[in-house]
Order: C-alpha cells, then structure tokens, then sequence
C-alpha cells in the first residue's frame, strides 16, 4: 500500500481503476446470480419472485443478541445499529474533492466526478440490496452468523444452498483486493490531507516535501501509513472483535469529516447571503441545496453521537466499544480547539470569506483537460 502511493499520481490512478474494475464486476456478477436463483433456472431450485418481501420481517426485529429490547423501541435501535456500519461503507466518498485537486483542470473534473459517483452509487450500492431481498429472508440463521470471511456473504449462503459452493471463496478473494485498495485509498487521502495542514502551517513543514520525480509528499505518506500498525490488534484481540474496533473508529472518523464538510458548505451559503452572492453566481450547483446540505448535517450529527447507545445499555458497557465509538469525537474536539488557543486562530466573520475571487477564477478558468490513463479520462471517484 505504501509501495503504491509512493507512485506518481498517473499511476495510482491506474491501479484504482484497475481495483474498480474488479469490485464493479463482482458486484454485477453478484446481481446476476441472484437473478438466477430468484427466477430458479438452476436444476433443483424453484422460483422464488418476491416471496420473502411478502414476509413482514421487520415486526419481528428486537435489539440485541438476546432480543432484550421488543417492540417498536428494540425495532428501532436494531435499524440505528446499522448505521454505522452504512457510514463506514461509504467512506472516503469524499475522495472526489482531493483527488480532484490533483487533476489538471479541478473545476471541470470534480462536478463530472460527482455526477458519476451519484450514478454509481445507486446503481452498485442500491441493486446489491434489492438484490439481497430477493434470494434471501431477513430471518435467515445465517445471518446471525459471526463469520468475517466470504462464507457469511448473504449471497454465499443463497448460492451453497443453491449447490454452488465457491462463491464465498470468490468473494473472500476479491474483499481482500477491495480492503487493499481501502487502505491504499486511506493512505492517499490522510497524506493530501497532512500535506494541506503544512500548507497553512498547522502542521510541520516536513511533511509539504515531495519527490523531485514523482511529485508525490513521501514524508506525508509515510507519516500517514504509520498507524497502520492498529491492525495488529487482531494479534490479542479475535478477528471479528478487532474488525469492530476498527471499522468503529474509521467510520466516526468518517462521519466527523462529514460534518465538518456539511457545516463548511453552509457556512459558505451564509457568506455568500451576507456578501450578496446567489445561487446562480456558484460554477457548480447541486440539486436541492441547502437543504440536502442541513439534511446530511444533520443526520451525520445524531448517527455521531448516538453511535455507541448500546454500550450505556444495562450490563453492555466496554471500555472498548466506548472508545471506538466516541474517542475520535473527543479527539476532534480537543484538538480542534487546543489549536485555536494556542495559534490564537479566530472565526472568520461571514463578510470577510473570500469568494468574489474564487467565483471569478472559477468562471475564468476553463482550460486544459482532465489527464488520460489507459484510453479513459482520470476523473477521481469514490472507492465502491
């Protein structure tokens, strides 16, 4: 993974797209196998059709592993409980933003990159679930299954029921390529994001230092393939525990980032009311803003810090599931504010953002092309 990042940017864009290419063929190859067993056209299968949306599984749904918690309350926290694990697959979403700094031309090629990202993400994301509930019961045993490896996938267990057995060793070998390029994608977007602090001297100036060749902030990408060693937590810990752990932390760091986003996108919207700019003066406009914008600030902010609810249940409190649940939250805080006092940082009032001149060089600039890899324009999407 580091090996990877140390390459020039042209390449790094060529071995994503290649890992791309792998996760989007299983994910359609999956589709299509579910098909075939929801319509029965194996020997020794029956059509299944939509048989298993007709069961109302979800007034049987309780929170936890007893079902301790009934009724429409346990009904609810066991739909919360899953939140975290949504957040968690969507990370690094906002990839599109600093790989597309890296572009030739940002401003033509993050909004054609966020229109391809929307596209993709209902169509991968959306049809693997609809998928799901097609060839398999919410009530099924195996869902409950602690297994982490491809065998626990609920299409694995579709297809050994169905007489197909190597799915799951399919899917394991191609979560292991996925979990490469997620690591390699971490990387890439912890070292741009140390690089920007040294930028504006919140960070040490080494880390700005690139590669005379390549371009490529080496001491930023080593700094940030540091903590990989986090996954040697596995080595005290069970696979699945350690699994948690991580997945728990990476995603409320995920969801911080998000806020932060959300709540910088407004504020920008307030600027702009208070300087006297519209929504037409914007170079890029999405659809349905600000509302989308309060909308997803809103909701990362409760998943944020209702995250962790089951630890503060009776008799379930972990010191380790409450740190991964909430110490990035902490960290985040007392980092963020320990920097304001001791750089004596003040909050930029709404009339002095600048945006008269970013509107003005983003209608100004509308040369040079997005780079080509291997016949295709590079434009930076989100890790599916």
């Amino acid at each position: 993974m580091i090996a990877v990042n140390m390459m020039p940017v042209r390449v790094f864009g060529e071995i994503e797209f290649g890992f791309g290419l792998v996760k989007i063929s299983l994910v359609i190859g999956l589709v299509i196998l579910s098909l075939v067993l929801d319509l029965g056209l194996l020997p020794g299968t029956e059509r299944l059709g939509f048989r298993y949306w007709r069961q109302d599984a979800f007034r049987e749904l309780s929170y936890g592993s007893d079902g301790v918690i009934h009724g429409p309350f346990g009904r609810f926290l066991a739909v919360w409980s899953t939140l975290i694990n949504a957040a968690f697959a969507f990370a690094h979403i906002q990839l599109i933003a600093i790989a597309g700094a890296e572009t030739i031309n940002p401003r033509r090629a993050i909004p054609k990159a966020l229109s391809r990202t929307s596209i993709g993400v209902f169509a991968l994301y959306v049809s693997v679930i609809f998928s799901i509930g097609l060839i398999l019961p919410a009530t099924h045993p195996g869902l409950r299954s602690s297994a982490t490896s491809g065998s626990g996938s609920p299409f694995a267990i579709a297809a050994r029921e169905a007489g197909i057995g190597f799915v799951g060793s399919i899917i394991n070998a191609v979560v292991l390529t996925s979990a490469f390029s997620s690591g390699v994608t971490s990387i890439f977007v912890s070292s741009r994001s140390l690089v920007a602090l040294a930028d504006e001297s919140n960070a040490p100036a080494i880390l700005k230092r690139t590669h005379e060749g390549t371009g490529v902030p080496y001491v930023a990408v080593l700094a940030a393939s540091s903590l990989g060693g986090l996954s040697y937590l596995s080595l005290y810990k069970t696979t699945a525990e350690a699994l948690a752990l991580l997945v728990g932390l990476s995603a409320v760091a995920g969801l911080v980032a998000w806020c932060v986003l959300c709540f910088t996108y407004l504020r920008m919207r307030w600027g702009m009311k208070v300087q006297g700019f519209t929504r037409d003066d914007l170079p890029y406009q999405a659809p349905l803003q600000p509302f989308i914008g309060w909308f997803a600030f809103i909701v990362c902010l409760l998943t944020l810090l209702f995250n962790g609810f089951a630890v503060f249940l009776p008799g379930n409190f972990k010191i380790s599931d409450f740190l991964s649940s909430y110490s990035n939250v902490f960290l985040f805080v007392v980092l963020y504010y320990s920097w304001r006092r001791i750089s004596n940082i003040s909050t930029t009032s709404l009339g002095s953002i600048k945006l008269s001149g970013e509107f003005k060089a983003a209608r100004g600039d509308s040369s040079g092309e997005s780079p080509v890899v291997a016949g295709y324009e590079l434009v930076p999407e989100a890790p599916a």
